[in-house]
């Protein structure tokens, strides 16, 4: 259970070898690099042109190199990446053709960088009053899903998916694609039988079961072993703040028990990018600081149950 933290904001923070030598300093071991670095939530919706992740792969080389390198030079692992999103959106077939490209190119980056897990969002409306039916929901997700199984076998990354939220129009956040963990589980066991391996799991983000009223206890049990990578952070129950644990308002002796009920043994990964967001530049390195003895915390619990 490495501890573990997303790249977003630190290199812009501290600079490329800067953020991974603090990084280390701090304790951290691992990170989550966000790819979305190179192709904006922003510039998908506004198909915006001009992305690395929009040619070819051997292109996109030379500039995860210098990050593959850095990490190398400061002991840090590129445990998980995650992908450019939003994955797809209905009706717009120009960014999911587009998209179904960049996926691809994502799963290469991340063998790469020799992160053996990537998570790529799910399909899922931005509003709850659009919301498709669950059988539409999960054919497009199925087929979007399905066309990756030949990059996966030919790179040995496993797709993670992850628990979403969508919102309605008095600002409520409800539970969308994958927020369902049973329906979620059934996804990833039909993946993973057409692909004749396990080449699917799942990115519990505590985050967005929060805003979703959902148990952590609950989807950690019902998710498994299938549970392969984690989005640590919390919120006040109705924005995703993306804040450090015991900022919001999860309860994180529950979840630690689950996690050790199960028997997790991944890296213990925080998506707590707006701490930083949250203090002026001359505290980050305290922020980075609490979230790693944060990280050492949990490790420490859940190792004393057993």
């Amino acid at each position: 259970m490495r501890i573990s933290v997303q790249t977003a904001r630190l290199f812009e923070s501290f600079g490329l070898d800067g953020g991974y030598a603090l990084l280390h300093d701090l304790g951290f071991e691992a990170v989550d690099f966000g790819l979305s670095r190179f192709l904006l939530p922003a510039d998908i919706r506004n198909e915006k042109g001009g992305s690395i992740m929009d040619g070819d792969f051997d292109a996109i080389m030379p500039h995860l190199a210098p990050y593959r390198e850095a990490a190398l030079r400061h002991h840090i692992v590129c445990a998980q990446t995650h992908a450019p999103f939003p994955s797809y959106e209905w009706g717009r077939e120009t960014l999911n053709t587009r998209m179904a490209h960049v996926l691809i190119n994502t799963i290469r980056a991340t063998a790469y960088l020799g992160a053996p897990y990537c998570v790529v969002h799910p399909a899922k409306a931005d509003k709850d009053c659009c919301r498709p039916s669950p059988a539409e929901e999960w054919e497009v997700n199925h087929a979007m899903y399905a066309a990756l199984i030949p990059v996966l076998k030919e790179t040995g990354v496993v797709c993670c998916l992850e628990n979403l939220f969508s919102a309605g129009e008095e600002g409520t956040r409800y539970a969308s694609a994958c927020s369902d963990f049973s329906e979620a589980v059934q996804w990833i066991d039909q993946l993973n039988q057409e692909a004749g391996r396990a080449l699917f799991g799942f990115c519990l983000d505590t985050g967005h079961c929060n805003l979703t009223r959902q148990t952590l206890r609950r989807a950690v049990l019902l998710l498994g072993d299938r549970l392969k990578v984690l989005h640590i952070h919390d919120n006040m129950g109705h924005l995703d703040q993306h804040l450090a644990p015991y900022m919001g308002t999860i309860k994180w002796d529950e979840f630690l028990k689950a996690l050790h009920e199960i028997g997790y043994q991944g890296d213990l990964n925080f998506e707590t990018f707006n701490v930083l967001d949250s203090f002026p530049s001359e505290l980050h390195r305290v922020c980075l600081q609490l979230i790693a003895e944060t990280g050492w915390l949990f490790r420490e619990r859940i190792e004393a149950m057993q």
